[in-house]
């Protein structure tokens, strides 16, 4: 399934991919590729515009796999989710606790209005 979804991939048809991710998440098999399939699925459902499934699955993610290689990109990704819906709190809350700030977090980070901090 793993396999499948990065064919999907590089045809260019995201839905198929995410949904073939999906499945290879739930394949107990091996754990790194269930973990690489489920931060797959996550970045595919922020990239289709879906803000709250992508919130919850980055959520989900991140709580599953803690120390995972993925989760700097995963922060990246859930601080455009803050970002697009407008969760500055939240957003404040995730980069004020990252160790270190990707230039993708710092640029996410200067596109939001000036709040209290």
């Amino acid at each position: 399934m793993f396999s499948l979804g990065d064919c999907y991939l590089k045809l260019n048809e995201k839905s198929n991919a995410r949904n073939a991710f999906l499945a290879a998440s739930a394949m107990k098999y091996d754990k790194n590729i269930q973990e690489e399939a489920y931060f797959q699925y996550c970045k595919l459902t922020y990239e289709m515009g879906n803000n709250t499934e992508a919130l919850s699955a980055i959520q989900k993610f991140k709580s599953t796999y803690p120390n995972s290689k993925f989760t700097t990109e995963a922060d990246e990704i859930l601080a455009q989710v803050f970002l697009s819906t407008n969760n500055y709190d939240d957003a404040l809350t995730l980069i004020e606790g990252m160790k270190d700030k990707t230039p993708k977090i710092q640029e996410a980070y200067q596109k939001w209005p000036i709040i209290e901090r």
